[in-house]
């Protein structure tokens, strides 16, 4: 690059050309999304609930696992790795299951249960943050205040935290890494 400047430029010397320092990237690598079996887990986890239906004969069907080929798992006839891509279709799955175990969560739920954890709104968001996100925000976080707002869209504090369960399920930090 140097000698072609120079080739250009006859009068230009080695001291006019300046050099430019090689900056390091500011992220790592792209987002994951769990695999199948990891957001059943994690569902049932964080909510004491798993993603299930009675079928046709009365039996309970997990649901993820029926699901489960049109949520990218292999079959290892058509496809052998899982696609890992949060797609419309997962998006869809992700957020009726989210439904589905908050609503159960919520009402079998009391004081000390899995959605109610502590007596106060403001530190019972706090624990279900940390526990769905992993994130251990200060008491009067400024980023608490649109889960309280989801909260108190409802009139009851079972259907609140039903509401805040559905929406921290199908948050991007819950089920990326």
């Amino acid at each position: 690059m140097i000698w072609l400047l120079l080739a250009c430029n006859p009068g230009a010397s080695i001291e006019q050309v300046a050099t430019v320092e090689a900056t390091p990237l500011a992220y790592g690598r792209d987002k994951k999304r769990m695999n199948i079996d990891q957001v059943a887990a994690s569902i049932e986890r964080v909510t004491g609930q798993s993603w299930q239906e009675l079928d046709e004969s009365g039996e309970q069907v997990q649901l993820f696992e029926t699901l489960s080929g049109s949520l990218g798992k292999p079959d290892y006839l058509a496809a052998t790795e899982e696609d890992l891509a949060p797609g419309l279709l997962f998006q869809k799955f992700l957020d009726d299951a989210a439904r589905s175990t908050c609503i159960a969560a919520s009402e079998s739920s009391d004081v000390g249960d899995f959605l109610m954890l502590m007596e106060e709104p403001q530190d019972n968001l706090r624990a279900l943050v940390l526990r769905f996100h992993g994130h251990d925000w200060p008491a009067e976080d400024a980023r608490l205040d649109p889960w309280l707002n989801l909260y108190g869209l409802s009139e009851t504090p079972e259907r609140g935290w039903a509401l805040v369960c559905v929406g921290l399920i199908t948050h991007p930090d819950f089920y990326t890494y």
